[in-house]
């Protein structure tokens, strides 16, 4: 996958400012510096090429108080997650046993789900503990608590995950005095940070950086600190380790990653002991996520993994000093099943929604108009598992159908899907259900996330950006049916890897 254009420029410009502002631990916790493209809308403000905008006294203590409140609520959480462990008298996980083989997996958990269904199921690298174990390796899971800050969703949660390691596991009483600290200082950071970058002016990438460094300046930024903090703890347990120890980390290169990397880095330094981590990037994404592209900068700094899977040859990047490889699709086995041969007629119009809120507002108001039309075969709602419905309300009909349960028998009902911001078009378009893409309106300089490749348009899916080009849309889809299976699989294989134990085991070297 190739980035260029102005949104390549805007990658160059982060490159050059954290090939020295990640030097310091402290700005290695600042989101907005991780490339996401969400925070402080920085994509958006280059490519649009806004201006500086004037701001007070009321914009920085605004900025001040989100900061106290998103800092203080997230240490509060931590010092739950610590009580209730013990409350529970949870034990660390045994590392030290003797000639013991350790794969440590660190990925998210879902406290909503999980509090909810009473069990932890394995949503980012779903098979490879079982393999993992198969080929004779202690497994522990670091678990990145997601998802709500709920004190009672937390305790539901740890009762299910008790047994598992989590970051107030491993801190000293001098880590949490750190992570106050780190609190107090980081706004000086900030400041010094955003004043070199002042120099530059309006139609520059630093500017857009700059402006959105201001904007999301109330940030949480203990998340990466306690991620730093915590995966230095436990590059110091693991040191003692006799047996073989392999981390395998869900890979987004955001803060969280670069945190897990620099502690156990800071690790190796005292113990001298190296433990491979292998970034599991086996996810869809755009190339608008600057965040995924790789830094080699970064990598020089320590914060890349050994070893970056990706989920299909299409991810590969063309160029970099970094260790890349085609890794198993954990996620994705049901679309090596077989691609359907059609779709029901009649079927309902599937709206996909988004983990990112702009996104999701954005597809809604496009799919509203169809919902209250009630022409055609109807339109079912499926929301990302992250978000909830009622927080769009006013962008949903009345009574909305919602879908629920597995994935795959939404799509399989579906006549034709529509959406943005969500890796799903892709599994649907990989199937041969037509797709819809809605897109910004023509003269917006960010057209969204679009997570499918240039392959199959006009045959496998179409962009749409007003309720009235849908019906257009779907009979060009529809015209090219004779073609669809066969450009479902070459794009299958484009953006997917079968995940067979045989491919899991290759990749992971297990």
């Amino acid at each position: 996958m190739r980035l260029g254009g102005r949104s390549g420029e805007l990658f160059a410009a982060f490159a050059r400012i954290t090939a020295k502002a990640f030097q310091d631990d402290r700005l290695l916790s600042c989101p907005t510096l991780s490339k996401a493209p969400n925070y402080g809308r920085v994509l958006e403000r280059w490519l649009g090429n806004e201006p500086a905008e004037a701001r007070g006294g009321r914009f920085f203590c605004r900025i001040a108080l989100r900061y106290l409140i998103a800092n203080s609520g997230h240490l509060v959480f931590l010092l739950l997650s610590a009580v209730f462990a013990r409350i529970l008298r949870w034990k660390r996980p045994a590392f030290l046993q003797e000639g013991s083989r350790l794969a440590l997996i660190d990925s998210f958990a879902l406290l909503p789900e999980i509090a909810r269904q009473g069990v932890y199921t394995e949503r980012y690298l779903p098979g490879l503990a079982e393999e993992a174990a198969a080929q004779g390796y202690a497994v522990v899971r670091f678990h990145r608590l997601y998802g709500s800050r709920n004190p009672v969703l937390l305790w539901r949660a740890c009762r299910v995950l008790a047994g598992d390691l989590l970051e107030a596991h491993l801190f000293t009483l001098s880590d949490w005095l750190r992570l106050v600290r780190h609190c107090l200082v980081y706004p000086f950071s900030l400041y010094r940070l955003i004043r070199s970058l002042a120099g530059f002016g309006h139609g520059t990438p630093e500017a857009a950086i700059r402006e959105a460094l201001l904007d999301s300046a109330g940030q949480c930024v203990l998340i990466g600190e306690a991620r730093r903090i915590a995966a230095y703890r436990l590059g110091l347990l693991l040191a003692g380790q006799s047996g073989s120890v392999r981390i395998f980390s869900w890979y987004e290169n955001q803060t969280l990653n670069k945190a897990l990397q620099r502690g156990l880095a800071q690790a190796e330094s005292t113990t001298g002991k190296h433990v491979p981590v292998t970034g599991a990037q086996l996810f869809l994404w755009p190339a608008s996520l600057l965040n995924n592209h790789p830094d080699d900068g970064e990598a020089a700094l320590g914060l890349a993994p050994d070893t970056v899977l990706v989920n299909g040859p299409y991810f590969l990047p063309e160029a970099s000093r970094q260790a890349y490889a085609v890794g198993p699709s954990l996620r994705y086995g049901h679309l090596f099943a077989g691609i359907p041969s059609e779709n029901k007629t009649g079927a309902p119009l599937l709206v996909l929604l988004s983990y990112h809120p702009e996104e999701t507002r954005r597809v809604l108001a496009l799919a509203l108009p169809l919902a209250l039309a009630k022409k055609g075969p109807g339109v079912v709602y499926r929301f990302h598992p992250a978000t909830r419905p009622e927080d769009f309300a006013d962008k949903l009909p009345p009574h909305p159908v919602l879908s629920s349960g597995p994935l795959m028998d939404a799509l399989l009902s579906a006549g034709a899907v529509l959406g943005a911001g969500s890796g799903s078009l892709a599994e649907a378009a990989a199937l041969g259900i037509p797709v819809l893409s809605a897109t910004g309106e023509p003269d917006t300089p960010h057209e969204g996330l679009n997570y499918l490749p240039d392959y199959g348009r006009g045959v496998l899916w179409e962009r749409v950006a007003e309720p009235g080009e849908v019906p257009g849309a779907l009979a060009l889809l529809a015209a090219a049916s004779g073609e669809r299976q066969e450009q479902a699989r070459v794009l299958r294989d484009m953006l997917f890897c079968e995940p067979t134990p045989e491919s899991i085991r290759q990749a992971f070297a297990l």
